[in-house]
């Protein structure tokens, strides 16, 4: 065979595959699909899931549907087995007769409710954590305000959280932000940069 015979041959090797790769994509294998809902399908963004935060698992979720949408992740059940993928073991524990026996509909549901309420503290769980345990530590004073008003939800008025929040800062901080007018935002700044002085 010589080199031009060869070289044909070659050629339409490639164009029969190529054929068959399109007549693949054009519906034969899977009907209705066109070659460029084929490459939709091939460049499409993978789901990267966000670690689990336990502390705020709402925003674990929230996360996760983001990535959903980006990635074009609509069914029920990819979005459960996304999930299950994404956890660690010690949170797959509390979600373990779920896993061995997934219900039929709502799957990715039925766990986003249980990890919420599992890892979710009760309102008077989170009022004496603010109460009792919130302490400034390193943190900005207004990063202190933030974790606070996280804790609180809409229970409380600014004006108690901001009496709970002067009680935390350092007496020298205290005296000079508590002559100063406006929202505890407004205030928690001013005690930031009194602090970085």
């Amino acid at each position: 065979m010589g080199r031009d015979e060869a070289a044909m041959e070659q050629q339409a090797s490639q164009s029969s595959t190529i054929a068959g790769i399109n007549a693949d994509t054009h519906g034969q294998n899977t009907p209705g699909t066109s070659l460029t809902q084929a490459n939709q399908e091939i460049f499409r963004v993978g789901v990267k899931p966000p670690p689990f935060c336990k502390e705020q698992p709402d925003l674990y979720f929230i996360q996760m549907e983001s990535q959903f949408a980006v990635s074009g992740v609509s069914t029920d059940s990819r979005k459960y087995h996304q999930v299950i993928a994404s956890l660690e073991p010690q949170h797959l524990v509390h979600m373990a007769h779920i896993i061995r026996n997934p219900p039929q509909l709502n799957k990715y549901d039925t766990i986003k409710a249980v990890l919420i309420k599992e890892y979710t503290d009760s309102d008077q769980r989170k009022l004496n954590m603010l109460i009792w345990e919130v302490q400034l530590g390193v943190l900005k004073p207004s990063q202190l305000l933030k974790r606070m008003k996280v804790l609180e939800g809409t229970q409380i008025s600014d004006k108690a959280i901001k009496a709970l929040w002067l009680e935390r800062l350092p007496g020298n901080v205290r005296a000079i932000v508590y002559i100063v007018d406006g929202d505890s935002a407004r205030v928690s700044l001013q005690a930031d940069k009194i602090l970085e002085a």
